[in-house]
């Protein structure tokens, strides 16, 4: 089952976060945080947790993950290296709803420059999301990925993402097949 965060088509939520994303409703950019966790709930409800209970596998673009770097940026914080503890305040304050979650099995994180991540945002047939697409908030929200990298090591696996797309699946599957050496499912992919 392949899922995504947030589903602009089938979830008024999504598609009011998509609206925001394309600059067509104006709210502050900490709100929006609280939006995203209202949609991921009912993400889950309505599709990840039905699909693992008929023991699916389900496949989703984004996952609680995001929440942090996005979230981070959203409220100013931009220096990951600091001691500052507002740093770790805002990271607990934006993962305290998060409780309810299934954490995934596995995680990939695509790592791309945003130099590469604009080329690509540039040849997509889609309606621009005005508020990240931009090359400084995404090299700003990388940071803050490669920041929660180091903090959950455990949770992620990185793929160089800077290559094809048939190289970067291919790498996927090996990394699912190294997890899962017994799974019959992975090669179907």
């Amino acid at each position: 089952v392949v899922t995504s965060e947030p589903r602009k088509k089938s979830s008024a939520v999504g598609r009011v976060i998509h609206e925001i994303l394309q600059s067509k409703i104006k709210v502050p950019s900490q709100s929006l945080q609280y939006l995203y966790t209202a949609e991921r709930i009912i993400n889950h409800k309505d599709v990840v947790e039905p699909s693992l209970k008929m023991g699916k596998i389900v496949l989703s673009h984004r996952s609680l993950w995001s929440n942090v770097p996005y979230g981070l940026l959203d409220r100013g914080v931009t220096n990951y290296n600091s001691p500052d503890t507002k740093l770790i305040q805002v990271t607990q304050g934006l993962m305290s709803m998060y409780h309810q979650f299934i954490i995934p099995d596995v995680t990939f994180y695509l790592r791309v420059s945003a130099d590469t991540a604009m080329k690509r945002l540039s040849v997509m047939d889609k309606v621009k999301e005005v508020m990240y697409e931009k090359k400084e908030k995404l090299e700003k929200i990388a940071r803050g990925y490669e920041w929660q990298l180091k903090q959950f090591p455990d949770k992620f696996v990185v793929i160089d993402g800077e290559k094809g797309e048939e190289e970067v699946t291919r790498d996927i599957i090996k990394k699912l097949e190294a997890r899962n050496p017994k799974s019959e499912t992975i090669s179907k992919f």
